[in-house]
């Protein structure tokens, strides 16, 4: 399609120069080198050295989408007014601690499992049960979501603590879940995901269009009636596009 996708390069700033549209980010590359750490005097051993150099770098562009959450937003657009500044810092997020486990039989026939007991994920959601286990080379494929606030403790568990935790409230609640099944068992960690609906939230939605020409933010912050799944992530970029068009 013609998209050039740049890794490992965080956006630090947009703002207008001089009537363009600029980017700054900080493109980080990796070097590695080997290094020999000397042991007792008869033996040695080489170990790799990871090595990591930040450089900046701007580029213009005609128009600007960011889909970051709403605060991070407000720090790297400097040229928005102060309100909306004050709107987008004022959005507070929940965070997730989300494992994805691979195992060798399902859980359940269900795809979304609700939890009313106390548990420490907010639900089980088996992906297997949606999509043919053949696309997982016949395994199940388990994904244990948590919303926590973003300062949980839970972020500060290494990732075998996580396993043991979320493992053993499985055995609680599936008497044939038998942990040597696991073939994987993946965190991952994400501080900001979905904003907290809160009373009158709709009122004081961000608008997606801001005051910097050409620059839009577009999040889960503008999701006001559903909760965030890929459903309503489409949605909100669909309807984006249909009013850019009209």
């Amino acid at each position: 399609k013609g998209v050039e996708i740049r890794l490992n390069a965080r956006v630090e700033k947009v703002e207008k120069v001089e009537n363009k549209l600029m980017i700054f980010a900080a493109e980080n590359k990796e070097s590695y080198k080997a290094e020999v750490m000397h042991g007792s005097a008869a033996s040695f051993s080489e170990i790799a050295v990871r090595s990591v150099t930040s450089t900046a770098k701007s580029s213009a562009f005609d128009s600007a989408i960011l889909t970051c959450p709403s605060n991070v937003a407000a720090k790297i657009c400097p040229q928005l007014t102060e309100n909306e500044k004050a709107t987008l810092e004022t959005i507070k997020y929940q965070g997730i601690v989300c494992a994805s486990v691979l195992m060798k039989k399902s859980l359940s026939r269900f795809y979304v499992t609700n939890i009313t007991d106390e548990t420490p994920f907010t639900g089980i959601i088996e992906m297997s049960a949606l999509v043919e286990k053949s696309e997982f080379g016949g395994n199940a494929l388990v994904y244990l979501p948590k919303y926590v606030a973003p300062n949980d403790e839970l972020f500060d568990k290494t990732d075998a603590e996580i396993e043991e935790i979320f493992l053993s409230a499985l055995e609680k609640m599936y008497a044939h879940f038998d942990r040597n099944d696991v073939l994987a068992f993946k965190v991952s960690r994400v501080r900001q995901v979905f904003p907290l609906p809160v009373l009158n939230y709709s009122a004081n939605v961000p608008q997606v269009k801001t005051s910097l020409e050409n620059v839009f933010i577009l999040n889960s912050a503008q999701i006001t009636n559903g909760t965030l799944n890929v459903n309503e992530t489409v949605r909100l970029a669909e309807n984006f596009l249909s009013r850019e068009r009209a």
